[in-house]
Formats: C-alpha cells, sequence, structure tokens
C-alpha cells in the first residue's frame, strides 16, 4: 500500500482541515471536543498499517491493525453523528418552521 494513499496526517485530512478550521465554532461543545483524541488516534493506526504492511509484517499484525482501524472509525462516525443530530435538535428547536422547509425537500 502506497503511503501517498492514505492521508496519515489527522490535520490534513478533510475531517481535520473542518475540525481545526470552520469546526472551532463548536469548540467547548463536549461531543466536538471528544472528537480530537480518536480521530488523531485512527490517523497513528493508520500510519502503523502503512508501516507494517511496508516492512511485510505478517498477516495476524495487519488484521490486528485493521480491525483497531475499523474500530476507531466507527467511534469516530459515532461521535460525528451525535453531533450531527445535536445541532440538528438545537436548530428545530431555534427554527422548527426552517427544519420543517428542510426536511420537506429531502434535506438532512
Amino acid at each position: 500500500m502506497p503511503s501517498s494513499a492514505v492521508e496519515l496526517d489527522h490535520t490534513s485530512c478533510r475531517l481535520g482541515k473542518w475540525y481545526y478550521g470552520q469546526g472551532r465554532e463548536y469548540c467547548g461543545v463536549p461531543l466536538f471536543d471528544k472528537l480530537e483524541a480518536p480521530h488523531r488516534r485512527l490517523h497513528e493506526i493508520g500510519a502503523e498499517l502503512v508501516e507494517a504492511a511496508n516492512r511485510g509484517a505478517d498477516g495476524a499484525r495487519i488484521t490486528s491493525l485493521m480491525r483497531s482501524l475499523s474500530e476507531q472509525s466507527a467511534q469516530v462516525i459515532r461521535i460525528l453523528q451525535e453531533l450531527e443530530n445535536n445541532e440538528l435538535s438545537q436548530l428545530q428547536q431555534e427554527h422548527p418552521e426552517l427544519v420543517a422547509i428542510l426536511l420537506q425537500k429531502g434535506v438532512g
């Protein structure tokens, strides 16, 4: 697996660019703050996996890292989904008419 095919820097992937850029408006929101460590760990595991593959590590090690990568990815996705749900709930409380229109149009 060529290392150029995988973004190993957690600040340079699409999520990282959002998190350290526009996403900073959510700084201090517990779910947002909870996202950083698992996202960073996801990239660390990815780097370990690339290194192991380049070294010719055995299948058991590769499988273990793939499992860890999958679990970490699922955790990041869960947090992002919670953030999205919380934002939608807050928007619905503040602007129920807007949410109704968006839902009618199939957005959200």
